[in-house]
């Protein structure tokens, strides 16, 4: 009995030849192109394959020609785009195999198969953030439904069975946070007006400027409603932080506290610090019969903390540096002298330091020259041999018989 030879075609393998019938035949598929992975063997006419899922298998050949074709699948990978403030996560669970995490970039990097289960979480940032609908946009065939959480959306996507020629695909899968936003409104209390006031991001920095009328100033910032912060700041212009909630902010103004100067000797008679019409203030004596003059404005906060000084008198109210909550007018004690004539021992009393000049209503004695029988002269009065009074304004004596 003569046995005849048969063909065997591999198409994208390799053990194709002649062989009789019964006899094995080892086929081995091509390695795949890239994107893709050996799936089964088919053949024509049929033969009966020892295992026509494995890249290498057998068959016994039949008692004709055949043709075996290695089949393979598209694989795929998953971009992931994040858009606004938040976190993704990824878990991979192979067809068969056991759930692990993976990063974005491997994720990006690596193909999929058939059947693997990708599961991506999305949380946003922080309270600031709200997830946009759909939460997730997703062009991945096969994609499981999507499944919120308490603190983010999950998305379940698993690969479908794609074949060739089909081509490897590049999902993507998108998950966009968009920013909260709330109304801040700032409110003036009476003596003022504010600024500021609009609709802006959660978590954004906004400033609100308050500013006082004539003769008051700026106490403090105060929340009266919402989450923004801080809750009340005596600070202006405020930055403020938003929240997630419409806020209020309410600003209150006092009148100036207007003091007497504080810088004077005890010996003087105090001034004053008035606010005249036309919205001027002036620093003056509370009486014309001394020699006070005045020095400077000293302006203070409310700590008590000076702000700057300002030799001008009067000044305008909307030249008061902001912050203001207290002015003080500085009056100054002119220098006097006394004096002698030919006689610089003459002249007794406590003397400004470094100087030979006395303070306004210093107590003073002058006398005459030790030995003399003379008498003290102020002009053409009579002062006797030695005389005592307050100094009030420069005066000269001589001496004289």
């Amino acid at each position: 009995m003569i046995q005849l030879l048969h063909e065997v075609i591999v198409e994208d393998g390799t053990g194709g030849g002649n062989f009789y019938s019964a006899e094995t035949v080892n086929i081995t598929a091509n390695t795949p192109p890239q994107g893709y992975r050996f799936s089964h063997w088919t053949s024509t006419p049929a033969v009966t394959f020892a295992d026509a899922n494995s890249a290498s298998t057998t068959f016994p050949m039949i008692a004709s020609a055949v043709t075996v074709t290695a089949n393979y699948e598209a694989l795929s990978v998953i971009n992931v785009v994040k858009v606004g403030e938040g976190t993704i996560t990824a878990k991979l669970t192979p067809a068969g195999g056991f759930e692990g995490e993976i990063s974005l970039s491997e994720l990006a990097t690596t193909y999929l198969a058939p059947g693997d289960k990708v599961v991506l979480t999305a949380a946003a940032a922080d309270n600031c953030y709200n997830f946009a609908t759909p939460t997730w946009v997703h062009d991945a065939a096969g994609a499981g439904a999507i499944t919120p959480d308490a603190n983010g959306h999950i998305l379940t996507i698993t690969m479908p069975a794609v074949t060739m020629p089909a081509v490897p695909s590049a999902y993507t899968a998108t998950a966009t946070f968009t920013r909260k936003t709330a109304a801040l409104t700032v409110t003036a209390g009476a003596n003022g007006t504010v600024a500021g006031a609009g609709t802006f991001g959660c978590g954004s920095t906004q400033t609100i400027t308050a500013t006082p009328n004539a003769g008051h100033y700026f106490v403090k910032w105060e929340r009266t409603a919402g989450n923004a912060t801080p809750a009340e700041s005596e600070t202006n212009p405020l930055k403020v932080t938003m929240g997630t909630d419409a806020s209020t902010y309410t600003a209150t103004f006092a009148k100036f506290n207007i003091t007497d100067p504080g810088s004077l000797t005890s010996n003087t008679e105090s001034g004053e610090v008035i606010i005249l019409a036309g919205n001027k203030i002036v620093a003056r004596p509370k009486s014309t019969t001394n020699n006070f003059k005045f020095r400077h404005f000293v302006f203070k906060d409310l700590q008590g903390n000076v702000i700057s000084k300002s030799t001008k008198n009067p000044i305008e109210i909307g030249d008061v540096p902001p912050g203001t909550a207290k002015i003080e007018g500085v009056l100054g004690v002119p220098t006097l002298s006394v004096m002698v004539e030919g006689c610089s021992d003459c002249v007794s009393g406590t003397r400004i330091a470094g100087s030979n000049n006395f303070v306004w209503g210093t107590n003073v004695t002058v006398r005459v020259p030790t030995g003399s029988t003379g008498q003290l002269y102020e002009g053409t009065t009579p002062r006797g041999q030695s005389y005592t009074f307050n100094v009030l304004t420069n005066r000269k004596f001589t001496v004289g018989n």
